[in-house]
């Protein structure tokens, strides 16, 4: 038998309470596990509720495998992974019913269904998720041991995502102690303390050009801004700007191979190197690396390892740093053939995690189109 179900007839579907935030602690050792709308992507707990259980006691508990759904922003669907948890308010727990739907077949179907929801959803600012729209959600139900069949073949490109994830994890966690290893230099023979501005042969300054002139933005100069400053290798921005742009504000073309600093906002510390020329906004502080001096990739790796502490002089609301912060920054220089050695070991985890990553992202598409493939052919059978 095979059949169009409500989702809400087809699955027990339940919506989380409000929980008094005052109780709720990030202590692992206290409490009880919350599934949060921040925890829908990792499937993982990262609060913990420490008042009394709400009565009854297993109307708002999540078991590992049930299908969440984030109701406020991004409807993310995901797996829950960890212990028996309490579902908070804009969180959705989904679940099969014996014998009738299968919660992993319902996991792999509403994937798409929650994206579509999100992209047909208008909202100026936090896009909600409401039950009437719930409501109007319709599954297709093949015979039982079909849905276990189509689940079986999609879990297996799960598992296969999810270990190489957990190889990213760890290549990751070992790139961090790696690279603290790399830079306990200070007592290295012919190393020298010194700060970002003494090696750098010039320091360019960005700007944006007047937003309420067009012609300004309808050139073919890449023009950056901060928050595409993540640790990343820049060959493309997402504006450009035209010449006349450069010519009436304070942005000005700089060469390859600076070193970019953002000085704003969440991204407030991090760095960049352009493989193109480009103008920037006004939060980047831009480094030109003297050669006889520095490698920019060799600075670029010594800001990562330094990070939390450079971002931690940043002042205000947002955090801020300015050009003047991030030019007495200290700096510990090697000799340039040391230099050479350290970049390319830092480089070889970072090309093992990104070919990792790029296994991710095939096996992905492959899921996404057997998935539609085979939800098709349960249909059109």
């Amino acid at each position: 038998m095979r059949r169009w179900k409500k989702l809400t007839e087809a699955a027990s579907v339940l919506y989380g309470r409000h929980f008094d935030t005052s109780l709720i602690t990030h202590e692992a050792t206290q409490g009880t596990p919350m599934v949060r709308v921040g925890d829908v992507t990792t499937g993982k707990a990262n609060s913990y509720f420490t008042g009394p259980i709400p009565s009854p006691p297993m109307k708002y508990l999540v078991k590992k495998g049930d299908i969440i759904v984030s109701m406020s922003g991004n409807f993310n669907v995901n797996r829950w992974n960890y212990h028996d948890a309490l579902l908070d308010l804009r969180v959705m727990r989904i679940r099969g019913k014996q014998n009738s739907s299968s919660t992993d077949y319902l996991f792999h179907y509403l994937q798409p269904v929650f994206k579509q929801i999100e992209s047909a959803t208008s909202g100026n600012r936090t896009k909600n998720l409401t039950a009437k729209k719930i409501n109007e959600i319709e599954v297709f139900l093949p015979e039982y041991k079909e849905q276990q069949r189509i689940a079986e073949i999609l879990n297996g490109y799960h598992d296969k995502i999810d270990e190489i994830k957990q190889q990213i994890e760890q290549q990751q966690k070992l790139l961090i102690t790696f690279r603290d290893e790399l830079f306990d230099i200070e007592d290295e023979p012919e190393t020298i303390t010194t700060t970002l501005g003494e090696i750098c042969l010039n320091i360019y300054g960005g700007g944006t050009p007047k937003t309420n002139i067009a012609e300004y933005y309808q050139g073919n100069i890449p023009w950056l801004r901060t928050q595409e400053v993540d640790w990343n290798l820049i060959d493309d921005t997402e504006m450009k700007i035209s010449q006349t742009a450069v010519d009436h504000s304070q942005a000005e073309l700089i060469p390859p191979g600076c070193v970019i600093v953002a000085m704003y906002g969440c991204t407030a510390g991090k760095a960049a190197i352009n493989r193109i020329p480009l103008c920037t906004n006004q939060a980047c502080c831009n480094l030109k690396i003297d050669p006889r001096k520095a490698l920019p990739e060799y600075v670029f790796h010594w800001l990562q390892h330094e990070h939390p502490s450079l971002k931690a002089l940043g002042e205000g609301p947002r955090g801020n740093l300015n050009a003047s912060k991030i030019k007495s920054y200290p700096i510990i220089i090697p000799p340039i053939a040391e230099q050479h050695r350290i970049v390319n070991d830092i480089d070889t985890i970072n090309n093992n995690i990104a070919a990792l990553e790029r296994q991710v992202t095939l096996l992905s598409k492959q899921y996404e189109n057997e998935r539609d493939q085979l939800l098709r052919d349960g249909q059109g059978a």
